[in-house]
């Protein structure tokens, strides 16, 4: 469940969106609230999540198909919280074990970032137009990034995501003129020699959530997913 939660493709592109919104030229305004994203694949079989984010805290609901199934984050508690609405069942895993996931994205190289002069209102929002481009196994990768300053950013401690850390953000960004917030509404990938994928955000509202949201209901049950160490063939 978890390793489709982070599936490669939206993998991908949160990467491309966060490298560029995840460290700005000022300190950024935090975003709250709930938006809800589409990963079309050209599949006829788009991917839907909707992300809530308070503070150090984050909960995705993604459905795929007939399937879906729900996470919270607890950033400053570095733990996974997933949630199974069917049998009213959760289980707590540690942040730190994901980390072994981020090999599912090879390492991007020869980043670079271009502005544009291109600009468009989506959503109601007035956005702009930014070109990230690098290299993936030596495949040319190219991003077209639709983003806005209305917004705020989504701004998410480093926790072995696939998500850029701020040096390789800032690195990415050095030279460019970024302004102050960037949330990204559209980004459209492409892969030499694939089909081109897009991440939309269909709805977005800024405003303050309740801690409640981040916990699961009172009246589910936990239960507790061994460790990879003591599954047969773990670690020792």
């Amino acid at each position: 469940m978890i390793e489709s939660a982070m599936n490669p493709l939206i993998r991908l592109l949160a990467v491309a969106a966060l490298a560029f919104a995840g460290r700005l030229a000022a300190e950024p305004t935090p975003f709250e609230g709930t938006y809800t994203w589409t990963v079309d694949r050209g599949d006829g079989r788009p991917i839907q999540t909707t992300t809530s984010i308070k503070g150090k805290l984050m909960r995705s609901e993604t459905v795929s198909g007939l399937r879906s199934f729900a996470t919270i984050i607890d950033f400053g508690k570095r733990e996974t919280i997933v949630l199974m609405p069917e049998r009213k069942l959760y289980y707590r895993s540690n942040l730190t074990d994901l980390r072994a996931l981020r090999d599912l994205v090879p390492p991007a190289t020869d980043q670079a970032i271009a502005p544009t002069n291109e600009s468009a209102t989506i959503l109601g929002y007035a956005c702009r137009k930014t070109v990230a481009t690098s290299r993936i196994n030596g495949k040319p990768v190219t991003s077209e990034l639709w983003w806005t300053d209305q917004l705020g950013t989504i701004v998410l401690p480093d926790a072995g995501s696939s998500a850029p850390t701020a040096k390789e953000a800032d690195a990415l960004l050095r030279g460019d003129s970024s302004p102050k917030d960037a949330f990204v509404l559209v980004a459209d990938v492409t892969v030499e020699g694939g089909s081109p994928v897009r991440m939309a955000v269909t709805s977005v509202q800024r405003q303050s959530l309740d801690a409640a949201l981040f916990e699961p209901p009172a009246d589910w049950t936990e239960f507790k997913v061994p460790s990879a160490a003591h599954l047969p063939g773990g670690a020792n």
